[in-house]
């Protein structure tokens, strides 16, 4: 296999299917708010798919992804989003 380079570009992937039937679910039970809706791996937002490079990765590069991800969405690891303010 051909060496990687340093660093791979990922794109977020908005799962917006999602993140209307829970604006749906908000206003079905009366608490919707208005304002500023942040995407998050809790809410609807993940990695786009590798496809051509998921042979090409790495099995502890995604094993670190995966970490970091769990982390980010049971809240042991933060991470500063805008308020939208």
């Amino acid at each position: 296999m051909a060496a990687l380079p340093q660093i791979l570009s990922w794109s977020a992937a908005e799962e917006c299917g999602r993140a209307v039937y829970n604006y749906l679910k908000t206003v079905a039970d009366g608490s919707v708010r208005v304002g500023i809706s942040t995407g998050t791996l809790q809410n609807g937002v993940g990695l786009a798919p590798s496809h051509d490079w998921e042979g090409k990765i790495p099995a502890d590069l995604k094993a670190q992804i995966q970490t970091a991800s769990d982390g980010i969405k049971d809240g042991s690891i933060t991470i500063d989003l805008p308020t939208g303010g």
